[in-house]
C-alpha cells in the first residue's frame, strides 16, 4: 500500500516517488510486482496522471522501476551488492582532484546558484496534448533510416545535421520569424547552444553583457568560461539598451531574449531592437539572440527577430524544438553569420555530432507535412485560454496582494506577492496546493529579488486553476494573520 503525506512541502511527484521507494525498500512492494496504472494510482492519491508518470520516470532513472513495452511498470530486481567468495575492500584513501581552471570556475558558478528555487519539473510542455500519434507515424515511416542512409553510420556526414531538415527549418524561420538565412548557416545541435558559442567566442577576462534577470543555467555556462559579466537591467520593454554605454565597446558578446524575456516576460520594443543593432554595429559586438518559446504569443503585435533586422551580420540566433515538442524532440538549432560557419564546423568535427538520425528524419517530415505548425497553432490557443483564466483567478482572489507582470507571450506567468512570508514559505504553501511555483531570485545577479515567482501554466488543466488559486489565497491570508 502506497501512502503519501499530502502535507509534505516537497513537489508532489517527488513525495509520491519517495513513498513508492520506501514501500519497495521495506519489502511492502516486492521485486517483480506490477505497479498500478498511472491513471489508477492518480485517482487513489488525488493527483494527476502526469504527476504519477513523472514519479515513475524518476524512480526508473534511479533503478527502482522498469517499464516493459505493452506490459506495464514493474518493481526492478536489485543488483546484488556483494559477490560471493570475495572479501570486501578496505575504504579507499580520500584524494583531492586537481581540477582544470575551467572546472574550478564551473564549480564556483554552480555553487553560486544553490538555493530554494521551486519545482522546475513543472516547466515542461503539456504531455497529454503533445502530437504523439502524428510523431509515431513519422517514426514508423522512417524507422529504416539507418539502413537506407549509410552516410550517417560513417560519422563523415554534414556536421551541421541532416540537410533536408535544415532546409525545412529555414523555410519556417523565414516565414514565421523573418530571418535572413540559408541552410548552410543552420546548425542542428543536441547540446547547449550557449556552450557552443561560448567555446568559440569568449576568453577569460572578456566582457559579456547579459540581461538581469536571466536564466541561471545559461549564466552558469558563461561564467565557467571566465568572462567579466556586466548586467543590463530589464523593464517592461525588455533590455534597457541605453545602459550599453561606450565604455562597453569591445564587449565580446551581448546576450538578449527579445521575443520573451525570461523570467519577466517582457518583449523588446522595436525602438530598442533598432538601438541595440545600431550600437552593436558601431562597437562591432556580437549579439546572442535567445528566441526561447517565441512560438507562443497571444496578440497581433509580434515583432521580427533581431537576426532578420541585422544588416551587419552580428547576430547569432538560437532556438529549440523542445518547447513545442517536449521530450519527443530535444534538438536545438543555431543560425550563425556566414563568416563563422567554417570554425563552427571545425569545432563540431572535433567534439563529435551526436544527433539522432531517426529524430532528424522524423522532424523533417513532421515539419514538411505541416504537423509542427498545426500543433503550435493548436497549443497557442490552449495556452492562451489557460493564461487568461490564471490571470483572472489570481487578480480576483488575491486582489491587492498580487501584481501580475504584463506579458503577451511565453508559457509562464510572472507575478509579485505583497507578503511578509519568505520565498521558501510561499513555495511550501504552494506545494500544499499541488502548485508548482518557481522563485525568480536565482535569475537576478545584481540584486536580491524576493517575492517574485513564475507559474508555468503549460502543464495546468483549466479546471485545476480556480480551485488551486483559491486554496493558495486562503493559505496566504491565513499565514499572514
Amino acid at each position: 500500500m502506497i501512502r503519501r503525506d499530502p502535507h509534505e512541502s516537497e513537489p508532489v511527484y517527488k513525495s509520491l516517488a519517495r513513498s513508492i521507494r520506501e514501500a519497495i525498500e521495506s519489502g511492502t512492494v516486492p521485486p517483480g510486482s506490477q505497479m498500478p496504472a498511472a491513471r489508477q494510482l492518480a485517482e487513489q492519491q488525488g493527483t494527476s496522471t502526469a504527476t504519477v508518470l513523472r514519479a515513475y520516470a524518476y524512480l526508473t532513472s534511479l533503478g527502482y522501476l522498469e517499464t516493459l513495452p505493452k506490459e506495464g511498470t514493474f518493481v526492478a530486481f536489485p543488483m546484488s551488492s556483494k559477490t560471493s567468495g570475495t572479501e570486501s575492500r578496505p575504504p579507499a584513501e580520500v584524494r583531492t582532484t586537481k581540477w582544470s581552471e575551467y572546472a574550478q570556475r564551473l564549480i564556483t558558478a554552480s555553487s553560486e546558484q544553490v538555493g530554494w528555487h521551486g519545482d522546475f519539473s513543472a516547466a515542461v510542455p503539456a504531455g497529454n496534448l503533445l502530437p504523439v500519434q502524428a510523431w509515431e507515424k513519422m517514426v514508423l515511416k522512417n524507422r529504416r533510416c539507418y539502413s537506407t542512409d549509410k552516410a550517417f553510420l560513417s560519422y563523415t556526414d554534414d556536421p551541421f545535421g541532416f540537410p533536408p531538415l535544415r532546409e525545412a527549418l529555414c523555410e519556417y524561420l523565414r516565414r514565421a520569424r523573418g530571418l535572413v538565412l540559408s541552410p548552410e548557416r543552420v546548425i542542428l545541435t543536441s547540446t547547449s547552444r550557449t556552450d557552443q558559442a561560448a567555446r568559440l567566442l569568449i576568453n577569460v577576462g572578456d566582457t559579456v553583457a547579459i540581461e538581469d534577470p536571466w536564466y541561471p543555467v545559461s549564466r552558469r555556462i558563461l561564467m565557467a568560461y571566465g568572462p567579466s559579466l556586466v548586467t543590463i537591467p530589464v523593464d517592461e520593454q525588455g533590455m534597457i539598451v541605453d545602459k550599453l554605454t561606450s565604455r562597453m565597446d569591445g564587449c565580446a558578446l551581448v546576450c538578449v531574449s527579445p521575443s520573451h524575456q525570461d523570467p519577466t516576460g517582457a518583449i523588446l520594443s522595436m525602438d530598442r531592437r533598432e538601438a541595440l543593432l545600431e550600437w552593436a554595429g558601431r562597437s562591432d559586438t556580437l549579439i546572442w539572440e535567445h528566441d526561447f518559446d517565441s512560438q507562443y504569443f497571444y496578440d497581433n503585435k509580434r515583432l521580427p527577430a533581431l537576426q532578420g533586422l541585422d544588416k551587419n551580420d552580428l547576430v547569432i540566433y538560437s532556438g529549440s524544438f523542445w518547447v513545442t515538442m517536449g521530450p519527443m524532440a530535444r534538438l536545438g538549432y543555431l543560425v550563425v553569420p556566414e563568416r563563422m560557419t567554417r570554425v563552427f564546423g571545425e569545432m563540431i568535427q572535433v567534439l563529435g555530432n551526436d544527433l539522432s538520425m531517426l529524430e532528424q528524419y522524423c522532424l523533417n517530415d513532421f515539419i514538411r507535412e505541416g504537423h509542427w505548425e498545426r500543433h503550435i497553432e493548436k497549443m497557442r490557443n490552449v495556452y492562451a485560454h489557460r493564461r487568461q483564466k490564471l490571470i483572472y483567478a489570481l487578480k480576483t482572489m488575491l486582489h491587492e496582494m498580487i501584481h501580475v507582470a504584463e506579458s503577451s507571450a511565453g508559457l509562464h506567468l510572472t507575478f509579485r506577492l505583497k507578503t511578509t512570508l519568505s520565498d521558501r514559505e510561499v513555495l511550501t504553501l504552494a506545494a500544499q496546493c499541488n502548485i508548482s511555483l518557481i522563485s525568480t531570485a536565482p535569475y537576478y545577479l545584481s540584486k536580491d529579488r524576493s517575492g517574485e515567482f513564475l507559474w508555468p501554466y503549460w502543464a495546468l488543466e483549466e479546471e485545476q486553476i480556480e480551485p488551486a488559486v483559491a486554496k493558495l489565497a486562503a493559505l496566504l491570508r491565513q499565514s499572514a494573520n
